[in-house]
């Protein structure tokens, strides 16, 4: 039979790791570390790449309509 579930996408960022602050910042701020680097080292595809990906994830965990789901406090971890 067919599952219901929803697939994920290819950049759907909806997981449980990224329920903490702490997290979404550690991905933001590597992005872009990795795109200041690539930039200074004159690589103008890897500054795109990783530019993008840092904008992309800010946008989705800060201004997108979705930005409630990382704000709640559930997880979809089992309880013990």
């Amino acid at each position: 039979m067919a599952d219901d579930k929803k697939k994920p996408g290819l950049f759907d960022v909806k997981h449980p790791m990224f329920k903490k602050p702490w997290i979404r910042a550690l991905f933001i701020g590597v992005s872009t570390v990795l795109a200041v680097v690539e930039y200074f080292i004159d690589e103008p595809i890897w500054t795109v790449i990783f530019g993008g990906s840092a904008l992309y994830l800010f946008w989705s965990f800060f201004m997108s309509k979705d930005k409630d789901y990382f704000q709640s406090e559930e997880t979809d971890e089992p309880e013990k």
